[in-house]
């Protein structure tokens, strides 16, 4: 079993561009904005700025959060005041018949200081 972590900040009213200028900040691969097409004639509704740790897929979670603070601290999210939700997600990828990840306290206070929200997805997954 492994798992990754990945910072999402969204808004259905800026674009990425806008959530970037004021953060200082390109997001990652998984960043997307308001309008864009995308397949089917579908179009964005939210932007997302994507943050990733871009450390070992085995890091542990502390040490992936740790990277995403030091890039996104979050008293410089606060001061920005943008018109945001704040998503922190975790994959939790495994092989066996069922999977368990432990979030301790630390690392919840750690999310709580960005008043974020934090999604857990379980990937099942075969070597």
């Amino acid at each position: 079993m492994r798992e990754e972590i990945s910072l999402d900040i969204t808004s259905r009213i800026l674009s990425l561009a806008d959530i970037e200028r004021a953060l200082m900040l390109k997001g990652g691969s998984g960043s997307r904005s308001i309008g864009n097409a995308l397949p089917g004639d579908r179009v964005v509704s939210t932007s997302v700025l994507r943050l990733e740790p871009n450390l070992d897929e085995r890091a542990a979670l502390r040490q992936q959060i740790d990277a995403i603070r030091a890039r996104m601290p979050a008293d410089r999210l606060r001061a920005a005041n943008l018109q945001v939700e704040v998503i922190f997600n975790i994959a939790v990828y495994f092989d066996t018949a069922c999977a368990t990840t432990i979030i301790d306290p630390e690392l919840v206070a750690l999310i709580a200081d960005y008043s974020a929200t934090i999604q857990v997805v379980a990937y099942p997954v075969s070597d």
